[in-house]
């Protein structure tokens, strides 16, 4: 699967889903995924991390989330934990219920920053023409 980072250290990958083989208590600093779906899983270096979303169904049929930064992966386990970010709440997961990369709004509101404004003259490299409004995407 592909894999991107941006310059923020924030690392990204396609669907990257999978079940956790083991029950997670809401202290442990450590996820143990299926192994067969861990190379969707991003591989974080050193200052770099991806965010997955816990996710189970509770006794009521409602969804129960949890999001969670990784710093660091190694096979199956998903190590150097942040619990409870975003203000979601560290919880227990079941062995069954779903870990999945997913964008967050924290995660883009760190990761893409805008800047919207208005051509005052014609630009250089002959696109657009002025009065158009440009939208530049990063720092």
């Amino acid at each position: 699967m592909p894999e991107v980072i941006n310059e923020k250290g924030i690392r990204f990958s396609n669907f990257a889903t999978a079940r956790l083989i083991e029950s997670l208590s809401d202290s442990d600093d450590e996820i143990i995924i299926e192994s067969d779906k861990a190379q969707l899983f991003p591989t974080p270096d050193e200052n770099q991390f991806f965010k997955v979303v816990l996710v189970r169904i509770n006794e009521d049929d409602e969804f129960e989330y949890e999001i969670v930064r990784v710093n660091e992966r190694d096979e199956n386990v998903l190590k150097n934990l942040e619990r409870g970010e975003e203000g979601t709440t560290a919880k227990a997961f079941s062995e069954g219920d779903f870990c999945e990369v997913r964008l967050t709004a924290e995660t883009l509101g760190k990761g893409i920053t805008t800047e919207i404004f208005v051509s005052d003259e014609n630009p250089d490299d002959g696109i657009g023409e002025q009065g158009d409004i440009w939208i530049l995407v990063g720092d």
